[in-house]
């Protein structure tokens, strides 16, 4: 999806497996003349036998997706300066349990995991997406304290829905329009 849904592109990715890092994932982008890549480091793959190989597909797709879309969410989000401040105050957005503590960084985290139900509704059945989707949101608001994150993301789905042409960057300045229309 990002590669299609985005203007930048990046010629290697690299993925890291470690369960010594837990949930601290991340991912660093490189620049070496003209070639640009991004290396991710994630934890093990380790499941309970309760899923379905498609809901184990999904999940282990979120974890490597929301770590490389920071790669393509956060350079957009730096040619919108008003990203600093937009989420203000930052309390009705983001209850501060997860270190995200300013807008920039707050706002690139809904982004990612927004971006990454739209990669859900375009690669899983219908049933696998409404599921998953409704856990990810369910522990985006309870589990990570991002207050807001369930109306962002149908913000964010109904645009895509509704602009299946348009790249990614061009939801910007909508989804900036409807976090300013947001009340605390």
């Amino acid at each position: 999806m990002a590669r299609k849904k985005f203007p930048q592109k990046y010629d290697s990715y690299k993925i890291y497996f470690s369960p010594l890092i837990g949930g601290a994932h991340s991912t660093k982008s490189f620049l070496e003349g003209s070639f640009k890549e991004t290396i991710m480091f994630v934890d093990a793959p380790i499941f309970i036998d309760q899923y379905t190989s498609q809901e184990k597909e999904a999940i282990l797709a979120r974890v490597i997706f929301t770590e490389i879309d920071h790669n393509y969410v956060n350079p957009i989000t730096d040619s919108f300066p008003e990203v600093g401040n937009l989420l203000t105050p930052l309390d009705c957005w983001n209850d501060g349990s997860q270190g995200y503590n300013n807008s920039y960084s707050t706002f690139n985290e809904y982004m990612t995991w927004a971006i990454f139900t739209l990669y859900l509704y375009d690669n899983f059945e219908k049933d696998i997406f409404e599921k998953r989707n409704e856990v990810e949101t369910n522990f985006m608001v309870d589990n990570r304290g991002f207050i807001k994150y369930k109306e962002f993301n149908e913000f964010v789905l109904d645009w895509y829905l509704s602009n299946p042409n348009k790249i990614l960057s061009e939801l910007y300045p909508e989804i900036i329009k409807w976090i300013k229309k947001e009340k605390c």
